[in-house]
């Protein structure tokens, strides 16, 4: 396993010596470029960082992707077609990334045209679904369309949820992806193998400059990128393997897949709108109590990142080292949900004076 991450790193080391390169000097000149151009200050009730930090970290990776491509360095269909299939959601989520005036709904309709897009363009088989009480509707057209495009749109938005602490987002991604690049190795697939890799080795890159210092942010682009890329990877590999199962799916989506569900009740018992955003999800409710207490917002922001740890590496960690049956998989999604839910409630208690 080892070989094919060292592989694969020799075939892009000069793309990714272009990506180091292309942050440090955002990292560097960002204040400067920042008044040039006009952007907006980011305002967002979610922002837990303090002065003007650069949100193209997806943006990059995603132009040293299109050039690995160019460069003939990985040049599958499957790859392609999810660059391709990607523009609407480039188009305007950049445009968020830079501006912050896209509204909810126009980001969600360029999800679902990125969807249809790769669907048409590439004839994926779909999974099967073991769920004795839908499944012959669910596996069936265009139901089987309409219920993996909702799916993805879950763990797409799920995976902006999770973007805000240094790290979180980007060590999830990076779990998700090494869940699957074993997966792919399990079956011998190379190209579930080479995908996995080519989209998980640049997000190490990344992580270097966002934890623990928060020089660059993914965006809004990246996290909605990277979570249609690890949707699709996943309905790719459980559909070509039927003998896989589809429930180690939910598993490896699990975390933003929770935290997209939890806030969507959360809000419609509130009597908001799901779309609306706010600053209740757990981790920033976690920041908090440990920014108050630390007086020192970066060192928060990294703890909060390093409390989170069984979410964002836990799916990896039962894989790996407990026995795969439909059992112990529906017992760690259960118990990551109770995790979730059991702290939510503990941290939202206010502090007794």
């Amino acid at each position: 396993m080892l070989n094919n991450f060292f592989e694969v790193f020799q075939i892009i080391k000069y793309p990714l010596i272009g990506l180091f390169l292309c942050f440090l000097l955002l990292s560097i000149s960002w204040k400067n470029i920042f008044p040039i151009f006009g952007f907006k200050k980011y305002n967002n009730l979610q922002r837990v960082h303090f002065g003007e930090i650069p949100r193209l970290g997806g943006l990059i990776i995603y132009i040293s992707l299109w050039i690995i491509w160019f460069t003939g360095l990985f040049d599958h269909q499957f790859f392609l077609f999810i660059l391709l299939s990607s523009i609407p959601l480039m188009i305007v989520t950049v445009k968020e990334d830079l501006f912050h005036n896209t509204g909810a709904k126009l980001r969600l309709y360029s999800m679902i045209l990125s969807c249809l897009l790769f669907f048409y363009f590439y004839p994926i088989t779909f999974p099967m679904l073991d769920t004795p009480a839908f499944s012959s509707i669910i596996n069936s057209s265009p139901f089987n369309y309409l219920f993996f495009i909702f799916s993805i749109l879950v763990v797409t938005n799920g995976m902006n949820l999770i973007d805000g602490m240094n790290g979180l987002f980007s060590l999830t991604a990076l779990s998700q992806l090494l869940f699957l690049f074993f997966i792919g190795s399990s079956v011998n697939d190379w190209l579930i193998v080479q995908t996995s890799l080519f989209f998980a080795i640049p997000l190490f890159v990344f992580l270097l400059f966002n934890f623990p210092s928060g020089r660059i942010f993914i965006g809004d682009f990246g996290a909605y990128f990277y979570g249609f890329v690890i949707s699709l990877l996943a309905i790719y590999t459980f559909g070509e393997y039927p003998e896989l199962l589809t429930w180690l799916a939910v598993l490896v989506l699990s975390y933003p897949s929770i935290e997209l569900l939890f806030s969507f009740i959360r809000k419609k018992l509130n009597s908001k709108s799901p779309l609306e955003a706010d600053d209740k999800h757990l981790h920033t409710l976690i920041y908090k109590k440990f920014f108050f207490k630390l007086g020192r917002h970066k060192l928060a922001n990294n703890i909060t990142t390093l409390s989170l740890f069984i979410f964002w590496m836990g799916p990896l960690i039962f894989y790996t080292f407990t026995t795969v049956s439909l059992l112990t998989i529906f017992c760690s999604i259960l118990l990551l949900t109770f995790i979730y839910v059991l702290l939510y409630i503990l941290i939202s208690k206010p502090d007794r004076k």
